[in-house]
């Protein structure tokens, strides 16, 4: 047994290695990056050499009259980049990369000259990110870097989900410039569907088939495509779970039960 003394040496050796390791994690968490934060996000994007310049000053460059400007603010996008939306801020540059050097040779003067003369001013846009050309899962990881935080997207099972498995990214079915609605509406859903799954549209053509290309149902009443737990990217649990939100006096209890088949 120790004495009081031995008990209390050990003590005083015992303290100065507990704050040491108690230092170290303090350290750790504190810890700062080698590099400004912004110096990072270049190395990300690919590009070294440009900074970041602001949305206004991109569009005042040479996209002041274009019909993507437009069409970019009048969607729910465009109305994040107003400060008093009270919306998460989102840029040009969030997707696009920094931009200065896209507009380096441009110039109020020279926008203002070519408009007189009815010539459309152009960017550099080879010096953002080529978004056309990288790879799938890249593609989808630009949208999916802000749009995974936010829930009603159902974007929390995208990478698990069939799109996402056989390299589908979001470009494939969503066009942020295209028009001031970035969603796909139901109407427009199935014939966006059918340009992959082209054996489901075959059976849409047999005499027994939902009234889908009659516009009364849709592939998104039925298919979560961002992604789902069930099979098949179901939006309920299973089958019948889906089946019956629309044919209610199949879910019983009946007097007479059958086997369940489904």
């Amino acid at each position: 047994m120790l004495s009081n003394r031995g008990r209390l040496r050990r003590f005083f050796l015992l303290v100065p290695a507990v704050l040491m390791i108690v230092s170290g994690c303090n350290a750790l968490k504190g810890s700062k990056p080698i590099l400004p934060i912004r110096e990072y996000e270049k190395m990300i994007v690919g590009n070294l050499y440009a900074d970041y310049v602001g949305t206004q000053n991109c569009l005042a460059a040479c996209h002041e009259h274009d019909q993507l400007r437009l069409f970019f603010d009048a969607s729910t996008m465009g109305a994040q980049l107003k400060m008093e939306s009270g919306m998460p801020l989102v840029d040009c540059e969030s997707c696009h990369g920094p931009g200065s050097l896209a507009i380096k040779d441009l110039s109020p003067e020279l926008v203002a000259e070519n408009d007189r003369l009815g010539i459309k001013t152009a960017c550099d846009f080879k010096t953002l990110i080529d978004l056309k050309n990288l790879p799938a899962t890249a593609q989808s990881l630009v949208c999916l870097k802000c749009h995974t935080a936010n829930a009603t997207f159902n974007l929390h099972n995208w990478n698990a989900g069939p799109h996402a498995v056989h390299e589908v990214s979001c470009f494939e079915c969503h066009d942020v410039h295209a028009s001031p609605d970035l969603k796909v509406t139901p109407l427009a859903s199935g014939r966006l569907c059918f340009g992959c799954h082209q054996s489901v549209q075959a059976q849409f053509s047999l005499a027994s088939h939902h009234p889908l290309k009659e516009g009364r149902v849709f592939c998104v009443d039925c298919h979560e495509p961002h992604g789902s737990f069930a099979a098949k990217d179901l939006l309920q649990d299973g089958s019948k779970e889906t089946c019956v939100q629309c044919h209610p006096e199949k879910r019983g209890p009946f007097l007479y039960e059958h086997a369940d088949v489904m």
